[in-house]
């Protein structure tokens, strides 16, 4: 099990009619969904060359916006997420602020039974969780390992996203968060009652770095074994 069907069970089970996707890079996820509408938000597609040839002649199956995230949800969403959000895949900009950000912003348009879902929130080791500025980009982290600088570097790399999770379970008292156990984390946000995390503060998060991580993964993440999927689709009305 990996995102992509992750995201087709939940899809599947809400019925959604709108799919949200931030971070769409090759299109591999975004073009295999089955959704009546997709919509793909990227500052700089990497398009397969399939992909672009659809793209050119018209027959692209989903709405590709080329722009940053924050500049789609000032601009664009109003009118492209009319209908609001049923199922959003969070897989933009890996930082704490800038994920947090696309969370919050997915939110105000999130349809009561939608779902978001957040990619990276669970990175095994210290290289992967790496964290960079908000101006910064993963070449920043590919310079460090080549000079050797990232012990444990393995070519994959989630960043500080797992701080939004924690945040996000820290100032929503009427959220359903958890984190599943598979393909570096599923951060999954739904409406509704769920296990908030009250003995941390903004700033304490703020200067937490992997080993806190590492120590406490189960509690800050709400981690859940895979096949909790199925125990929280039953649930999903």
């Amino acid at each position: 099990m990996n995102r992509l069907s992750v995201l087709q069970k939940i899809i599947d089970r809400v019925k959604a009619k709108t799919y949200l996707e931030i971070g769409v890079q090759t299109g591999v996820i975004i073009s295999n969904i089955n959704a009546a509408v997709k919509i793909g938000v990227d500052p700089n597609f990497l398009l397969s060359k399939k992909l672009k040839l659809r793209k050119l002649v018209g027959l692209l199956d989903f709405k590709a916006i080329e722009k940053t995230s924050d500049a789609f949800f000032e601009s664009d969403a109003d009118s492209v997420l009319k209908s609001g959000i049923d199922v959003a895949f969070i897989d933009g900009h890996h930082t704490y602020n800038q994920s947090l950000k696309d969370a919050q912003n997915c939110l105000a348009y999130l349809n009561p039974s939608g779902v978001i879902v957040m990619h990276d929130c669970n990175p095994n080791n210290y290289a992967c969780a790496y964290p960079i500025s908000d101006s910064g980009s993963v070449d920043d982290v590919i310079k460090l390992a080549e000079a050797g600088e990232l012990p444990g570097w393995n070519g994959s790399w989630s960043g500080d996203v797992w701080k939004a999770i924690v945040h996000l379970r820290m100032a929503n008292q009427n959220l359903n968060i958890f984190t599943l156990d598979l393909d570096w984390g599923l951060g999954i946000i739904t409406r509704g009652k769920g296990r908030p995390v009250s003995d941390i503060s903004v700033g304490e998060l703020q200067k937490m770095d992997y080993w806190t991580l590492e120590n406490n993964r189960e509690v800050l993440l709400n981690l859940k074994h895979p096949k909790y999927l199925e125990e929280f689709l039953k649930q999903i009305k």
